[in-house]
């Protein structure tokens, strides 16, 4: 169960869940100056499918729903900061889904290279892989075609 809300000052992760078959799926990295929560954990405070872990070292700042809750409770400009929070997390998860549905395999590698190139090369390659949902092997022949 997700019980804080934490963001990232430096290092980075990755969200995955088990398949059916026990495999580790990876759908998400985080980077520094990012959020790092299971969402909806958080929100219903039910356990999480989600697994979060840190692939290097890493600083975060975190703070707990009951704090959180007791700021919105007591100020209004936590309540904001709140919803703020939510609809950052909704535009992710559509750009994620939009991104996964309409974009192949390489074109996700080269957005991940474009948009954080000092950070890839500290991910593991099956990480990656697993991520852009192909094998390592495809994964190398991307990489070499760019």
């Amino acid at each position: 169960m997700c019980t804080t809300l934490s963001f990232v000052n430096f290092g980075i992760f990755r969200s995955f869940y088990y398949s059916n078959n026990d495999e580790e799926i990876t759908y998400c990295f985080t980077f520094p100056n990012m959020l790092l929560v299971a969402y909806s954990s958080f929100i219903t405070q039910n356990k999480s499918e989600e697994n979060l872990q840190a692939l290097t070292d890493s600083e975060i700042i975190s703070i707990s729903k009951n704090t959180l809750e007791n700021l919105a409770e007591s100020n209004n400009k936590w309540l904001n900061f709140l919803k703020i929070i939510a609809e950052k997390e909704y535009v992710e998860l559509e750009k994620w889904i939009f991104n996964h549905q309409k974009s192949n395999a390489q074109k996700r590698y080269v957005d991940l290279i474009h948009n954080h190139p000092q950070f890839v090369q500290q991910i593991p390659l099956h990480y990656i892989a697993s991520y852009l949902g192909i094998t390592q092997r495809h994964l190398s022949r991307i990489r070499a075609s760019i």
